[in-house]
């Protein structure tokens, strides 16, 4: 335990009711929630029960010190003894010098160098809580506290015993007859109320105390426990502490210096209201507001007034209207009167108010005021910490609205953001539970009405942010998030999205990666593969489709540097490249996050070929949009969609023998070695890493310039690009991908690379000159030719089985003109087996003469003929050999 804990034990043992007050901690700050700006640093209970806590039990103290170990020491004043306060700010000595001296007795000075005297209740008399018996002094007794010795205050001092005056040197002695003389006749600052407060105005005279009190600067703390003193003497029957404490609450969410109340009631306020009843000759202006304002007040004030007028108005007005006219102009005045700034520390709430009826306080949280039919306020918790609405998001796509909640947690202030239709709606507010949002099922219904209240209140103090859920082009020239041309902000609940989105910054140095980056050109393969990654934000505006660049070669040669430098240039590698290893849910919600910016996709070799399949992987994310989903709301999911260009590595190639001709157009395969220097391809990695997120963004600001001046000059270069091209390679089945990854070669050794624009332009076409011709020596035949060489091929393998002595299962005949008959089932079988569609195969091969085909009576186009097998008639598939193929025929017969 600390050297203050054994302290206030010892206290404790001479009879002193210990409280734990808040303590200073390092920063010379309070150590509660308010920190900086607490008005009572050091000074005020931990607890707000702090009374009824109030101990001499050493077990307690030893364990209240152990959980704050920083806590000051407070004593609770009263039943046989008093403090008298003296400050020194505010002239106490000077006020007590015309009266007397003081005379010696346990004494401490305080850490603002004022003092504590303490003094034995003398026989037969109860020395109250007065605040104010002269400038600058100040009652403790019954319900109060001060700091005891060994406290430090915000100064830094220490409170301690007066020289000569402390626990081991003097006893409590009993107070001059002066002073009492002097407590008892003096009157305070604060107005003064009837001895006995009858119920039906206890409410409306402890908020007018609590005001008064207020406007000398009081502490909450003080104030309550002024009223709670005043509400066990003086209230007949006495208020609730809880009502009491609610009170107190209300009326400190206002500054010292803030109008509290409005006119106080008094006898010249009754004189004039029982005149101007008695003078009315038209009784409408009794609820003019003026009159009305008046009539609360007696009513709030003077039950026996009130009771007057009403006898003089009977059968003038129906007194029940009038009832409920006052009640509405005194909630009126009420919604006026609590209006108040709303400061919480740690988030900047300029501007915003505390919406009436509601109590918002950074250590308390949210608390609901409702009035009974008295008139008495009670306080109901509503949420243990607090919660604003900071801002609002408008999003310019879909033109729909979010909320973003603010609330405070763990230690810090955490942010949410949601649709309106899930934060005003009681059943899907609880969705933000998980996102450790202060809301349960019991207090759903009344955190949404303190929202739609403090909305309200704030409608013209939130800011509104207007937001995109997407990256990429928004327009002809603007790019999210590089170049636009007001502020927006990113708003997405896909973590996909919000990932990457975070991974679009710029860190370390330009000049680093640019030095690196130009190395790494030197190789046509991987300069190819950056320029794809510059490319893919110019599908959008040329209108291309999208499609794959894969590039496969050997472990150790290079490709993942050269994808991780690629896409380096954007922002964070690591949080931008995809995975094989994921679902077709999760490339393409990656896709869709990404948008415009290129997709790049590492080693293929880890696709898990039984749930995805590469051509499944082609043609799902080539189409730019994903599936049409159900939502869990009812309802469909908004579709995803992207345009990109998507790159890919791997140590094996991408297109297999039995893919489709789709696959083959939307794929560009290449077989290379991007980086041949070890020691290159290690420090690819370490700058991509290091040093990112610059060229993408002085690529895409120059290109979105260049926009806004002409728009059409994307598309001239373009052109102008492939029709070069197309001089030296007609036959190219990817001429449209390679020119527009040629484009990105040109314009980014223009605009991030600094290069003359014909050593551009002549550069960029050698590049895409050699990885054509990369790509033509691995070009495959078509989806139909590939079947017709896998079919004679089985045709040969399975020769025997068409012969006339064949074990069963036969599977057809040679005729004369050495035609295979082959039964349908066999050759189905045959061809799905190594992964072809029959139906297509069959078409194509009839299309180009391999199979015989007729048109029946009917018109129709019969792939299938009927001819004899074994003696028994039956439709097969009649197959041509053509003279030019390598087939030994005389083997076949």
């Amino acid at each position: 335990m600390t050297d203050r804990g054994n302290l206030a034990v010892s206290y404790a043992k001479k009879g002193f009711k210990i409280v734990m007050l808040h303590g200073i901690n390092e920063a010379g700050n309070c150590t509660c929630g308010k920190g900086v700006k607490c008005n009572s640093s050091g000074k005020h209970p931990i607890y707000s029960n702090w009374g009824k806590k109030a101990t001499t039990s050493e077990e307690e103290i030893i364990a209240e010190f152990k959980k704050y170990p920083k806590a000051n020491i407070g004593f609770a004043t009263g039943d046989n003894y008093f403090v008298l306060d003296v400050d020194i700010g505010h002239g106490g000595y000077e006020s007590l010098k015309e009266y007397g001296e003081l005379k010696k007795t346990l004494s401490v000075r305080t850490g603002s160098g004022g003092s504590h005297h303490y003094y034995l209740m003398p026989d037969g008399v109860t020395v109250p809580n007065r605040v104010g018996v002269l400038n600058g002094v100040d009652i403790r007794s019954n319900g109060g506290l001060v700091v005891a010795p060994g406290s430090v205050h915000k100064s830094g001092k220490h409170y301690e015993w007066l020289e000569h005056c402390s626990i081991d040197d003097v006893e409590i002695t009993t107070p001059d007859k002066w002073l009492i003389d002097l407590i008892f006749s003096k009157k305070s600052s604060v107005k003064e109320v009837p001895e006995s407060i009858e119920e039906g105005s206890r409410n409306a005279v402890m908020a007018s105390i609590a005001g008064s009190l207020r406007r000398k600067g009081l502490s909450f703390e003080a104030i309550l426990a002024a009223l709670l003193v005043e509400n066990n003497n003086r209230c007949n029957p006495p208020l609730n502490d809880s009502e009491v404490e609610t009170i107190a609450k209300s009326i400190c969410r206002y500054n010292p210096e803030a109008p509290i109340t409005g006119e106080e009631w008094g006898e010249d306020k009754k004189e004039n209201l029982l005149s101007s009843i008695s003078n009315l000759e038209d009784f409408s202006k009794i609820y003019e507001k003026d009159m009305l304002s008046k009539l609360s007040m007696a009513k709030d004030n003077d039950p026996v007034t009130f009771a007057i007028i009403k006898s003089k108005l009977k059968g003038k007005i129906n007194l029940k209207d009038l009832e409920r006219a006052i009640k509405h102009i005194k909630h009126s005045e009420k919604e006026v009167e609590f209006k108040q700034a709303l400061e919480l520390d740690g988030l900047g709430t300029n501007g915003y108010m505390i919406p009436f009826g509601w109590s918002v306080d950074f250590n308390e949280g949210i608390s609901k005021y409702e009035q009974n039919g008295e008139g008495i306020f009670k306080e109901v918790p509503v949420s243990f910490t607090p919660v604003v609405i900071s801002r609002r998001f408008h999003n310019l796509d879909t033109e729909q609205e979010k909320v973003e909640l603010s609330f405070y947690r763990d230690g810090y202030w955490k942010k949410v953001l949601a649709p309106r239709s899930v934060i005003f709606n009681r059943n899907s507010i609880l969705r933000l539970a998980d996102s450790s949002f202060p809301v349960s099922s019991n207090n759903a219904g009344e955190l949404i009405s303190y929202l739609s209240d403090f909305e309200r209140e704030n409608d013209k103090a939130i800011p509104v942010i207007k937001s995109v859920a997407r990256l990429g082009w928004l327009k002809e020239s603007e790019f999210f998030p590089y170049s636009t041309r007001e502020y927006l902000e990113f708003e997405n609940d896909s973590k996909e999205a919000s990932n990457i989105m975070a991974g679009l910054k710029t860190y370390g140095d330009f000049d680093k990666w640019l030095e690196v980056a130009r190395k790494a050109r030197e190789n046509l393969a991987a300069r190819f593969i950056m320029a794809s990654s510059f490319a893919s934000v110019l599908l959008e505006p040329l209108h291309k489709r999208v499609f794959f660049i894969h590039l496969w070669h050997n472990s150790r040669s290079g490709k993942t540097a050269t994808i991780k430098l690629s896409m380096s240039a954007f922002g964070n590698p690591n949080k931008l490249i995809g995975s094989f290893n994921s679902t077709i849910v999760g490339l393409e919600r990656m896709a869709a996050a990404l948008r415009n910016l290129p997709f790049a996709i590492d080693e293929l070799q880890v696709l898990n070929t039984k749930k995805m399949s590469t051509d499944s992987i082609i043609y799902m994310l080539s189409q730019g949009q994903g599936r049409t989903r159900g939502s869990k709301d009812g309802g469909i999911q908004e579709t995803l969609t992207w345009r990109n260009i998507i790159i890919t590595t791997g140590e094996e190639a991408m297109l297999g023998t039995n893919m489709q001709d789709g696959a083959n157009t939307r794929t560009f395969e290449l077989y290379a070695k991007p980086v041949e220097d070890i020691a290159l391809a290690s420090l690819m990695h370490e700058v991509s890493e290091a040093h990112y997120g610059f060229a993408g963004k002085v690529f895409i600001n120059k290109l979105c310039e260049e926009l806004k001046m002409d728009k059409t000059f994307l598309q001239a270069i373009y052109d102008e690009l492939r029709t070069s091209l197309k001089e030296k390679h007609i036959e190219c089945i990817h001429l449209d991908e390679v020119a527009v990854v040629c484009l990105g070669d040109y314009l980014s050794s223009i605009y991030v690379f600094e290069e003359e624009e014909k050593v551009a332009r002549d550069n960029a076409l050698l590049t895409a000159t050699a990885m054509i011709e990369n790509n033509r020596q691995l070009t495959q035949n078509d989806n139909i030719e590939r079947a017709w060489e896998m079919f004679t091929g089985w045709l040969i393998a399975n020769n025997e089985k068409f012969q006339f002595d064949a074990k069963a299962p036969r599977y057809g005949r040679i005729d004369i003109n050495d035609n295979y008959y082959v039964i349908p089932s066999f050759a189905h079988k045959a061809l799905e087996d190594a992964g072809f569609s029959p139906k297509k195969v069959f078409r194509g091969f009839a299309e180009r003469g391999y199979i015989e085909s007729q048109v029946d009576k009917d018109g129709v186009l019969r792939l299938q003929i009927t001819k004899s097998i074994g003696g028994k008639n039956c439709r097969v598939y009649v197959v041509r050999i053509p003279d030019d193929e390598s087939v030994d025929m005389e083997f076949l017969r």
